[in-house]
């Protein structure tokens, strides 16, 4: 029995493929983690074919590539150990450019000068995190990549699935090191680390700093029955709370005020960091203008209960690379999912449909007269398609709070989720899924016996337990 859930999996599907689509992306990959556990929620995985369509051909959570911005969150978390830094101290980004050695470091957008920490990583400044690198591990750098190794940068992520690629850190004193490998280091360049180690690094910070083992299989059963279970593993304490604290304030900045200030929702809070890296790998050149973006981050961002690690690789030369453009929507579709299902049972700042004294208010699964009935106590009106009134429908909201009652995707062969729902509803939704329902005791549904998202067996039982 796997961890996924089917719902945000579909999601996360439609979304990272619309993105694909419409830029002519190589590949993208989408991980949901649960923040508590380090249970695999969403794992998605996209590759542009030759005849343009899209496939799940490649395992890319999986495979190591220079992150880029991302890997921002390493140096900071290394000073912040060291006791070198905190994050309201002033850095200074010379105008967007400073000269190691034999290259020039420069920021995406130039101008930037001093600023606190903080507000430099939220505007995602490569010449003041290097600058802070160099400053500080010139002269000890093994001290740095000894932090990397800490994160367990240099080891696989133990994920129950084949096909993970080993990861490459440089060290000091190897044929690769020079006088600039550092600074480049500290800003996502010279190290490959796969998506899935980014997502375990950020959803450490989520977690107090406890960096979790990753799953995705949950039991094994044989007739039925689990043979044997699978339970979190805490693998390292990262940070202490004082520097979680303080990562998080800077993850916050770059959603409220830096480069993924486009993705903020009136509705949850969320942090997170942007990368963009230039790619040079398989054949690719840096001069061929491929690039990498992504978005990592968690929701919601006081109390976080899930982190999402978006990785998009473009095509040549392609309009749109950063990753605030490409992956932070993804990022943004996914999270609205996660949240309009209250998967984590969190109460936030609410849709147009509640009230602040009344806590959230999740739109399970109805019939589109149900939808009708609520819908008019509240008096809201929404138009329903007469042909719709006796079918499983699903209310939805968009950015501008218009609201929707659609047909609710039922996935073939696969067992519904009817938890919260009313009894005619599930009984309805269970039955067309070809499903046997038992039912004990009255009100809503609490439990019921087959867990939502397995496959369904011809003839099959599921007994509903009411509350």
């Amino acid at each position: 029995m796997t961890t996924l859930d089917i719902n945000v999996q579909g999601v996360a599907e439609d979304a990272l493929m619309s993105i694909l689509r419409k830029y002519e992306c190589l590949y993208g990959t989408c991980i949901v983690m649960e923040v508590a556990t380090g249970k695999i929620r969403t794992l998605v995985n996209l590759g542009r074919q030759p005849d343009g369509s899209y496939w799940e051909d490649f395992n890319y959570a999986m495979i190591p590539t220079e992150p880029g911005s991302t890997f921002k969150l390493v140096t900071l978390l290394s000073l912040l150990n060291d006791r070198y830094i905190t994050v309201d101290d002033i850095v200074d980004a010379q105008g967007g450019a400073i000269r190691f050695g034999n290259r020039v470091m420069r920021d995406s957008h130039l101008g930037l000068g001093k600023m606190p920490i903080w507000k430099a990583y939220a505007e995602s400044s490569n010449a003041a995190m290097a600058s802070l690198a160099y400053k500080f591990y010139s002269d000890k750098p093994s001290k740095y990549v000894n932090h990397l190794l800490d994160l367990h940068l240099d080891r696989p992520t133990g994920l129950d699935l084949l096909g993970e690629r080993r990861t490459v850190i440089i060290k000091p004193g190897s044929n690769s090191w020079s006088n600039t490998t550092l600074p480049w280091m500290a800003t996502g360049y010279g190290v490959l680390i796969t998506p899935l180690h980014t997502c375990m690094l950020y959803n450490a910070i989520a977690n107090n700093g406890k960096m979790m083992q990753p799953y995705l299989v949950s039991a094994i059963r044989e007739y039925g029955k689990e043979v044997k279970t699978f339970q979190p593993k805490e693998i390292e304490q990262v940070a202490d709370s004082g520097m979680v604290a303080q990562l998080q304030k800077c993850m916050r900045a770059v959603v409220t005020e830096g480069t993924a200030k486009g993705i903020e929702s009136p509705y949850y809070t969320m942090a997170g960091k942007t990368g963009t890296a230039q790619v040079a790998d398989k054949g690719i050149r840096y001069t061929d203008g491929v690039y990498q973006g992504s978005f990592v981050g968690f929701l919601p961002a006081d109390k976080p209960k899930y982190t999402i690690c978006v990785v998009i690789r473009t095509k040549p030369h392609s309009a749109a690379y950063y990753g605030g453009a490409i992956a932070a929507p993804v990022f943004r579709m996914v999270a609205d999912k996660i949240f309009s299902e209250n998967m984590g049972a969190w109460s936030g700042p609410l849709d147009s449909l509640a009230s602040n004294s009344s806590g959230a208010f999740p739109a399970k699964p109805a019939t589109a007269r149900s939808y009708q009935v609520m819908l008019n106590a509240l008096d809201k009106r929404v138009a329903v398609e007469s042909d719709y009134m006796n079918k499983v429908m699903q209310l939805q909201t968009d950015s501008n709070k218009h609201i929707s009652v659609l047909p609710k995707t039922l996935y073939r062969n696969i067992v519904p989720d009817v938890t919260g729902m009313g009894l005619k509803d599930a009984i309805y939704m269970l039955e067309n899924s070809g499903l046997q329902v038992q039912v004990m005791g009255k009100g809503k549904v609490h439990v019921q016996s087959l867990t939502p998202g397995t496959r369904i067996v011809k003839g099959q039982n599921i007994t509903l337990q009411l509350s």
